[in-house]
């Protein structure tokens, strides 16, 4: 686990991306992940089973997303700024405004990681829709 990973904000994100997998049960899984939790758990704990596969699921995650990051934090400050979206995606100043506002909680006009994995996992289906 990374610093990143390891703060207080991003451990709250990951505890409520579980808890919300975790509400949705085994519907949270795919059928091959529901197979492969049975096998595991054959005389065991179920529940424990469910339990680990769902935090695999979101680890198996996260290092994708810091890459997806890293990728658009070019100056590795942290925050991915609009000046950066453009030079990445080479759009004008008024889409990449847009494409950073969708990821933009705090409207300081720059995604810190927690914003990032919020959006992200919004969207993966790891945390329910959020009001802005």
């Amino acid at each position: 686990m990374s610093d990143r990973e390891s703060s207080p904000e991003v451990q709250k994100i990951l505890a409520d991306a579980l808890a919300h997998l975790r509400a949705k049960g085994d519907a949270a899984l795919s059928t091959f992940e529901r197979e492969r939790v049975a096998e595991q758990a054959a005389g065991g704990d179920l529940e424990a089973a469910t339990a680990a596969a769902l935090r695999a699921k979101i680890d198996g995650q996260l290092g994708r997303l810091a890459k997806s990051f890293d990728r658009f934090d070019l100056d590795g400050d942290g925050v991915v700024t609009v000046d950066e979206v453009q030079q990445i995606l080479g759009m004008g100043r008024t889409d990449a405004e847009g494409f950073v506002s969708q990821f933009d909680r705090d409207g300081d006009e720059q995604v810190d990681y927690g914003e990032f994995l919020i959006a992200s996992f919004i969207r993966l289906g790891f945390l329910p829709p959020r009001d802005p």
